[in-house]
């Protein structure tokens, strides 16, 4: 008989939807990927259920990562997640062990992009390095000395909420001047909708493009937000010193062109002790399989 392939299950679950994939713990490859909407799954066993349906005869599940939302890696729980189905605290990990049978890991999804890029994107060579993720909010994954940085809470690790305005924009939180408020997809799509006093369905992505193109209200929210952004990042080399900070997210990732002028913003409000020693770059995961090789990551 033919020896089984052994795979990792990669799980990232959001508001929306929950991607899920195999990924070959010898080549790292992804073998098979997929996705379900959560509407589906009103609790969370119904979600591991589902999967259990799901792995293929041919490989030997040795372990699953899941990166969520208020995913917390000591507890192995989900923890009072507001954009998703399961309320109050969700002991996911003892869910899939029991389902299973094998080791499972729980962390944020920050967290997870965070390992996705240190073993298989652009970190793999820089054990301190900082992941930011610019999506509908702000997370961020921090390694130091080749591992994660999670804090006495597991909770390590939400620059997005650096209070970087003073009574600034309110944010998701609950508070006001958050670095989500500026630097999120959403912040950038708020922001050009209230100035622009119009009433339209864009993408940040957009904005971007009407920022190249010469739109003024654009170019002044982007160069606002790259401004805060880029002074975000500098002060917090001072406390980490790291030799990357890796950027991932819909409009971070609209080019080259996007992260030379945060790159600009970042040097130039650098202390002078660590100016030219910081590459800011964009991920280089492959867009469609980013989520389930960030949360895989976790288990290797």
């Amino acid at each position: 008989m033919e020896k089984r392939k052994q795979v990792i299950l990669g799980i990232d679950i959001g508001g929306t939807n929950v991607a899920f994939g195999f990924i070959c713990k010898e080549s790292r490859a992804v073998e098979w990927k997929d996705s379900e909407a959560m509407i589906q799954f009103s609790e969370a066993w119904m979600l591991a259920d589902r999967l259990f349906q799901k792995v293929p005869p041919q490989f030997e599940l040795v372990g699953i990562g899941i990166g969520a939302p208020n995913g917390n890696y000591y507890t192995g729980s989900i923890e009072f997640a507001p954009n998703l189905p399961w309320k109050g605290v969700v002991p996911l990990k003892r869910i899939f062990e029991e389902k299973f049978g094998v080791p499972t890991v729980v962390s944020n999804d920050a967290n997870a992009a965070a390992c996705g890029e240190y073993v298989f994107g652009n970190a793999r060579n820089h054990p301190n390095f900082l992941m930011m993720t610019l999506g509908t909010g702000v997370g961020s994954g921090l390694f130091v000395d080749g591992k994660l940085v999670l804090g006495s809470d597991g909770m390590a690790g939400e620059l997005g909420h650096f209070m970087v305005v003073p009574n600034g924009r309110p944010c998701g939180c609950g508070r006001n001047g958050c670095l989500e408020a500026y630097a999120s997809s959403t912040a950038l799509i708020k922001q050009y909708l209230e100035k622009s006093k119009m009433q339209e369905t864009i993408s940040a992505r957009d904005v971007v493009e009407r920022w190249k193109s010469g739109d003024p209200i654009a170019t002044e929210v982007m160069q606002h937000s790259i401004e805060i952004l880029g002074m975000s990042l500098a002060n917090f080399v001072t406390i980490h010193s790291p030799s990357m900070i890796v950027l991932f997210g819909g409009w971070a990732q609209s080019g080259e062109w996007i992260i030379e002028k945060i790159n600009h913003a970042f040097e130039k409000n650098l202390l002078e002790i660590y100016r030219g020693k910081v590459m800011l770059v964009s991920s280089r995961l492959p867009g469609s399989d980013s989520a389930v090789l960030g949360a895989s990551a976790l288990s290797f």
